[in-house]
């Protein structure tokens, strides 16, 4: 996972977030031969990624 947050001003940010899933080594019919990253849906193969892009203002 990597994470990153930028300030543009005192109440005004920009952040990233991105991660990356590669699963091997498990049984081909088992539940755990797919990525599946938190609350995503499990992928149809064995690696997944997010990315998450934002502006975040605070009143």
């Amino acid at each position: 996972m990597l994470q990153t947050d930028y300030a543009v001003s005192k109440r005004t940010d920009f952040y990233l977030e991105g991660v990356y899933q590669n699963v091997h080594g498990a049984p081909a019919d088992s539940v755990l031969s797919h990525a599946m990253i938190n609350t995503l849906s499990p992928s149809a193969t064995n690696t997944q990624v997010a990315v998450t892009v934002g502006m975040r203002h605070t009143f």
